[in-house]
């Protein structure tokens, strides 16, 4: 398997918990994959802000795994600007382990 690079999306801000919290059942997190570091940082630089709070960031392979779990796929594509795919949506799919 080759190295991936990983971010993750909140709509809410980067500064809320990737886990759920003892109030809510909800998670907001969304984790991003992309082939290259270049273009996962591209990304991340260019994120729109909730309020002035950032909602992308990087994030680690563990923390990605602990967002999505053991068993998700890639999914819908990421394009950039020039709507060139450059990374994909991570979801869940309980017939499929991403993570080894």
């Amino acid at each position: 398997m080759t190295k991936k690079y990983y971010a993750g999306y909140n709509p809410y801000g980067t500064n809320f918990t990737y886990f759920r919290t003892f109030d809510s059942d909800i998670v907001a997190w969304s984790v991003a994959v992309f082939d290259s570091k270049s273009d996962r940082d591209q990304w991340v630089d260019e994120d729109n802000y909730s309020n002035g709070n950032p909602t992308r960031e990087v994030i680690t392979r563990n923390i990605a795994r602990k967002i999505m779990g053991n068993h998700c796929r890639e999914g819908d594509p990421i394009t950039n600007r020039d709507d060139m795919v450059i990374g994909h949506w991570l979801e869940t799919d309980y017939n499929t382990t991403y993570f080894d």
